[in-house]
């Protein structure tokens, strides 16, 4: 069944749910990619297996893969700031140890 407001069209399933409230987290998994070290493949497989069953109108596989999605993104990006806060860290403990190493001068 679908609902026409103007030139946007919302599906709505029999039993009420609209698909489109669903979320995927697509974009945040995506930045996790590229600033989790790697580790954000897993939500953005999540966020991908969300986005086709929101396709295919199934409603509990979008919800369950959102859910998941939703959780692994919070990990990760905990993760990578833990990650990148020790790599500062520790370039930062190496200049300062690089630093006072004395020249041959």
């Amino acid at each position: 069944m679908a609902y026409n407001a103007g030139q946007s069209s919302v599906y709505v399933n029999a039993m009420g749910v609209e698909v489109a409230f669903i979320k995927d987290y697509l974009i945040w998994s995506i930045i996790n990619l590229v600033c989790g070290w790697g580790l954000g493949l897993i939500p953005l497989i999540f966020s991908i297996l969300c986005r086709n069953s929101k396709m295919v109108n199934d409603i509990s596989g979008a919800k369950s893969m959102s859910a998941m999605a939703l959780v692994s993104n919070i990990i990760i990006s905990i993760l990578g700031g833990i990650g990148w806060l020790s790599f500062i860290i520790v370039m930062a403990l190496f200049v300062a140890a690089a630093s006072t190493i004395p020249t041959g001068g």
